[in-house]
């Protein structure tokens, strides 16, 4: 499966805080979010600090949905629990 890529931010005065995350529905990817510069900063240039593994989520819709978790079992159930559905599935 290929890598997730994350839209670059275009900030003029530093990075932001993390990402907005999108409604996401449907069967989609889910993998340990990229991380650049020591791990604080996604491949897009968001700040995201130090802390549990990243996850990052994206439907075929093209929506991305973020989430801290311990593992991929932990972070697929955050997701379904954030998005009150079972309508969201994950591919292997």
């Amino acid at each position: 499966m290929a890598q997730i890529t994350l839209p670059k931010m275009s900030c003029q005065y530093g990075a932001p805080m993390g990402r907005s995350n999108d409604r996401i529905s449907g069967k989609c990817k889910l993998q340990k979010c990229p991380m650049v510069d020591g791990g604080a900063y996604d491949n897009g240039g968001a700040y995201w600090g130090i802390s549990t593994t990243l996850w990052v989520a994206q439907d075929l819709e093209g929506g991305l949905f973020f989430v801290r978790a311990k593992n991929r079992n932990e972070a697929k159930k955050a997701i379904q629990e954030d998005m009150l559905s079972d309508d969201v599935t994950f591919y292997k």
